[in-house]
């Protein structure tokens, strides 16, 4: 008898987030993330196709990613573990759904509301000429998980 199982690495955007709480009260984190592959065609004409995949996040490194992505953030899924969701759809027809379940993740650049706080940011202080701009970075603290410090240290 062997045991296995699929390891994904992907780098994608975050379509929906919805964070939940399981009824043990462990934090849950359902997400949909989109990666697209361009090329050019026979022709020379350039072409795209974007995957859509559903995730899941448990635990603090689901709280982490509600905490730190909203829609479009830029994210590097890693050590994620593919999964098949079987299940009858309401005709009883069954259906088979991939899903990544993620332990780790890296966020490479940030969504819609995290430029929204940068325009914010930047009014405020050309409002004030002569005040220094100053950046407020997410600490340990801040977030207080041991997955954060593994991110921390890995952006080096």
């Amino acid at each position: 008898m062997s045991f296995g199982f699929i390891e994904v690495l992907a780098v994608g955007n975050i379509g929906e987030i919805s964070p939940a709480t399981l009824p043990s009260g462990d934090a849950v984190t359902n997400f949909t993330f989109a990666s697209t592959k361009y090329w050019k065609d026979k022709q020379g004409q350039q072409q795209e196709k974007t995957t859509w995949v559903r995730c899941k996040a448990f635990g603090k490194t689901g709280e982490l990613i509600s905490q730190l992505a909203t829609v479009g953030t830029e994210m590097m899924l890693k050590n994620a573990e593919l999964t098949i969701n079987k299940w009858k759809d309401s005709n009883g027809v069954k259906r088979e759904t991939p899903e990544l379940i993620v332990s780790e993740f890296r966020v490479l650049s940030r969504g819609k509301k995290s430029e929204s706080y940068q325009n914010q940011s930047q009014q405020q202080a050309s409002a004030q000429p002569n005040a220094p701009q100053q950046q407020q970075p997410v600490t340990q603290q801040q977030i207080g998980s041991e997955s954060a410090e593994r991110m921390f240290n890995q952006r080096g």
